[in-house]
């Protein structure tokens, strides 16, 4: 009896999350990335995905005098933009406001509260505000796709890319100008024939056109 109940209790206990995870590999793949982001090393995905993007760790570090190569450019904007300002990682809208503020159109990075200014021996505030700003349009929009796409694993960096427009109609060419219709002059109604002769005899009583006995 103990083993029935044993197969019956275990039948009925959901499945761990190892069996789950091999099942759906895309669900193992989003709960990865959740163990990377709650570590704070999210930044290293997004270098990875974006291999182009700027890396800017070649500071010193004040507690090593070794140049940091962990303390890059990404991690700082990170920590800025949640920690700094408290910003939603996953709003899209929030990271283009941290953004701007690297543009300098927005919010003033205070560089005594920018990330890396304790830990560095160079402020990395001028530097990553270069960075940043000498992407072109396309390619900050990839950056924050990533990093957004990363913050919640259910949204592909896909589905932030732009629809492709439709193509427009061919302007057509100008032609002859058409004249302008003229509208033609009202029809006056056909007046009635005129009455003959002795029609108006057939106007009056029939007793006076009755000879007299």
């Amino acid at each position: 009896m103990m083993a029935i109940s044993t197969v019956v209790v275990a039948a009925e206990l959901p499945p761990t999350s190892s069996q789950a995870n091999r099942s759906n590999p895309s669900h193992s793949n989003s709960i990865q990335i959740s163990q990377r982001i709650r570590r704070k090393n999210i930044w290293q995905e997004v270098q990875k995905q974006l291999p182009d993007l700027p890396q800017e760790n070649h500071y010193i570090s004040n507690l090593t005098g070794k140049i940091s190569e962990s303390n890059t450019l990404v991690r700082r904007m990170i920590e800025y933009h949640n920690f700094r300002k408290g910003r939603s990682p996953r709003s899209r809208f929030d990271w283009k406001l941290t953004l701007a503020d690297y543009l300098d159109i927005h919010e003033v990075i205070l560089a005594d509260n920018y990330p890396g200014t304790r830990k560095l021996k160079t402020n990395p505030i001028t530097g990553d505000k270069a960075a940043i700003q000498a992407l072109d349009r396309q390619q900050r929009q990839q950056l924050v796709n990533t990093i957004v796409s990363l913050y919640d694993p259910r949204i592909p960096a896909a589905f932030f890319d732009p629809a492709t427009p439709t193509e427009l109609a061919p302007a057509q060419e100008p032609g002859e100008p058409t004249p302008p219709t003229i509208e033609a002059a009202p029809t006056r109604p056909t007046p009635p024939p005129l009455a003959e002769p002795g029609a108006a005899d057939l106007l009056r009583p029939r007793t006076e056109l009755t000879p007299a006995p």
